[in-house]
């Protein structure tokens, strides 16, 4: 959340977190934290960015109790994974920063927490969670002049990606961080036949691809969206192929992405609004290539492994993009004025063309890299299959 989204209070709560950020007067960092708090107080693309990092603070702190600090409906994505311990809610303000605060704190002081890692950008909301748990806090800073408070600032890098800024966290507290794979959620054995069963009555189990598409940005950024009716062309497109589509999105995206997916001539299955954040998992977990715009989803469908097309405006995909892996392309759109919209730097400007970068981007071009992805999979089950039949002659 920005400065502008705050209430009144909110924005008196936030200037004075930020005159005690620039005191400077930190707590020390301690020698055997016991209780730590892993702190991801905005959204999914950011907990499964920080995942690496979360593994090797488990490793740098075997014995210390880790909390996962993040929203509601988070903790099931990662539960029995190994990265964290105990769950501690941190919802998004409804009623006022300053509520939402009082009541993080007094979650987290009851937790005894004695150790905060935060993994967010710059914005006063996360900082003044980030303090409100009442512990020594590990965060990015953006330099010298940037006196947060912290009991260790890890210097922002412009050039890096949220994954390698995250590690940053975890290496400042003396943790190895040559591992930056993102961590795959445990996937419940129910949740994947539920999604194989829907598979099956829509008859996505006999296309030889299945592709899903997913159209939503989020609230924090409508802004990344490439319009809707541009995915449906792109959804037809592919359905002429003879592919499996499926559309995917929350709740609140479900009767404006229902509506126009409907008036195609191959409707794909549509399962907007129907899943659960471990469905939404499963069901891309079904899929040969996930089309996304910026943000949870792409980052979601690369932990698992799966292949996708992400579509960048406003926000640097070198900043946010899916993994530089010849599985994942990006079709990005940023124009001389951008970013707009960056997550960690905490920009977000006003667009004075009109939002055009999306809004212009052709389907064709995002249709070309649907392709080629396409393509390199083919590339690859050709390759397995002739491996496998070389295996099979040496054997015989």
């Amino acid at each position: 959340m920005l400065p502008s989204d705050l209430d009144p209070l909110g924005r008196l709560a936030a200037r004075f977190s930020s005159l005690l950020f620039r005191s400077g007067r930190g707590r020390p960092f301690p020698d055997d934290p016991r209780r730590i708090l892993l702190l991801v107080p905005s959204g999914l693309g950011a907990l499964i960015c920080a995942s690496p990092a979360f593994a090797a603070l488990r490793r740098r702190f075997p014995q210390a109790m880790l909390l996962l600090g993040a929203p509601r409906g988070f903790e099931p994505l990662y539960e029995g994974a190994g990265l964290f311990d105990r769950f501690l809610p941190c919802d998004p303000p409804r009623r006022g920063i300053a509520a939402a605060a009082r009541e993080f704190s007094r979650r987290a002081r009851t937790e005894g927490v004695d150790l905060t890692f935060l993994f967010a950008g710059f914005g006063p909301t996360e900082r003044l969670y980030a303090r409100a748990a009442g512990a020594p806090v590990v965060g990015l800073v953006r330099g010298p002049e940037d006196r947060p408070g912290f009991a260790h600032g890890a210097p922002w890098r412009s050039d890096a990606h949220a994954v390698g800024l995250f590690l940053d966290l975890a290496e400042a507290a003396g943790a190895k961080t040559d591992d930056p794979a993102l961590i795959p959620p445990r996937l419940r054995s129910s949740d994947r036949e539920e999604i194989r069963t829907w598979f099956r009555e829509a008859g996505c189990d006999r296309a030889k691809r299945r592709i899903a598409f997913h159209p939503g940005a989020g609230a924090w950024a409508p802004r990344r969206a490439w319009p809707v009716e541009k995915f449906a062309l792109l959804a037809q497109r592919c359905a002429e192929t003879g592919a499996a589509t499926i559309v995917l999105g929350s709740p609140e995206d479900a009767t404006r992405i229902s509506r126009r997916f409907k008036q195609m001539a191959s409707p794909p299955l549509d399962l907007t609004g129907r899943t659960s954040l471990r469905q939404l998992a499963a069901a891309l977990a079904e899929v040969d290539l996930l089309v996304a715009n910026d943000g949870g989803p792409v980052h979601l469908a690369a932990a698992l492994g799966v292949p996708t097309v992400a579509i960048h405006g406003p926000e640097s995909p070198s900043r946010f993009g899916p993994p530089d892996r010849i599985e994942h392309h990006v079709v990005s759109t940023v124009p001389p004025c951008g970013p707009c919209v960056s997550f960690f730097a905490g920009i977000h400007h006003e667009c004075g063309r009109g939002e055009a970068c999306l809004q212009e981007l052709p389907v064709a071009r995002v249709l070309a890299a649907v392709r080629e992805t396409l393509q390199w999979l083919d590339d690859g089950d050709r390759l397995r299959r002739f491996a496998e039949e070389r295996r099979m002659q040496r054997d015989n």
